[in-house]
């Protein structure tokens, strides 16, 4: 899934820090989604920030110089914290927005003749007044992105609903819809976070680590993961080669002991249906190995322990918010340049 939020989306919330921008944020790290955000909008994004906040710092100053002026117990002083370091608010974001997938297709140069075009013959986004060059400068990259590298689910968010949705202000224009279907390309439309939240996130908000850790059939993962054939023989001989105290070529190996931290260390989950999800999950271990190599002069095998960790990976299916099956097949341990 990819997801493109217009500008009015994130003004509302400059911080992100609203209710509905954090079940967004957690839902899009769930199912590895990307978050498109087109240069249209990071430029209109950074200029109305710093326009908002001076526009507080400006109506503050007024307000504490009016209140020393009346006030005849106290005076307040404005002190600023000369410590913290400044940044502008495209650094901000991608740093809150952490390790989301996060793309910035940019606006080309070959856009102007279609948005004259528009602008003269009144198409959407642009109204009978012709004023929309903006709007009609993010559908275009919009259009052009997803030309460009198709996913199996587009979706653009905007309350700007005068010039993307149709008379009922629920669904894109119909113009704007005519234009995808004539290229072939599907892009889902909403109003507001609250509503494609209602829609995707709040269905899988139920699956968490916690969650997962809480439902899972551990000691069937414990059997199937720590298996030999589940590890990669050459996640033994690298361990081998960086660990071992002797240098001697190793003969044969075995796992003494192997076993899972009973913690999912990451997850992702894909839609399967109604109430219906495949979740990959990631796990951790520690896995206890003898190596056995042949003593040069007795000819005798000489044996050396090792421990170290390893990960895996799993799917399971959730159905009706129980675990319902294990694929039982596990991806190969081939981390062996990933040794704690």
């Amino acid at each position: 899934m990819r997801i493109v939020l217009d500008t009015n989306i994130y003004r509302r919330d400059f911080a992100l820090n609203s209710n509905d921008f954090k079940i967004f944020i957690c839902y899009l790290q769930k199912i590895n989604a990307t978050l498109s955000v087109p240069q249209i909008v990071i430029e209109e994004l950074c200029f109305l920030h710093d326009k908002e906040v001076d526009k507080l710092k400006s109506d503050f100053e007024i307000a504490l110089k009016n209140y020393n002026q009346t006030s005849i117990n106290e005076s307040l002083l404005l002190v600023k914290d000369e410590t913290k370091q400044r940044i502008t608010y495209k650094e901000f974001l991608f740093k809150k927005l952490g390790i989301l997938y996060i793309d910035e297709p940019n606006y080309k140069n070959d856009y102007l003749k279609e948005i004259v075009k528009r602008g003269i013959q009144k198409i959407k986004p642009f109204s009978l007044k012709g004023e929309e060059f903006r709007d009609a400068l993010l559908w275009l990259t919009i259009l052009d992105y997803i030309k460009q590298d198709q996913y199996d689910d587009n979706i653009f968010i905007s309350a700007n609903v005068k010039d993307f949705a149709d008379e009922q202000r629920k669904h894109l224009h119909p113009i704007l819809q005519k234009e995808l279907n004539e290229n072939n390309l599907k892009l889902a439309f909403f109003t507001s976070l609250q509503e494609f939240n209602k829609t995707f996130s709040l269905k899988i908000d139920f699956i968490t680590a916690d969650w997962i850790n809480e439902n899972l059939d551990w000691n069937r993962l414990n059997k199937e993961a720590c298996k030999e054939g589940n590890i990669h023989c050459t996640y033994f001989f690298e361990l081998y080669n960086r660990r071992s105290i002797h240098k001697e070529n190793l003969e044969f190996y075995e796992i003494e002991n192997a076993y899972l931290d009973e913690s999912v260390y990451d997850f992702c989950v894909r839609e399967i249906s109604i109430d219906n999800y495949a979740v990959e999950i990631f796990l951790t271990g520690v896995i206890k190995t003898n190596f056995f190599i042949k003593d040069k002069l007795s000819s005798d095998f000489i044996s050396e322990t090792i421990s170290t960790n390893f990960w895996t990976q799993t799917k399971i299916e959730i159905r009706d918010k129980f675990v319902v099956s294990y694929t039982d097949e596990h991806f190969e341990e081939q981390g062996a340049l990933n040794f704690y």
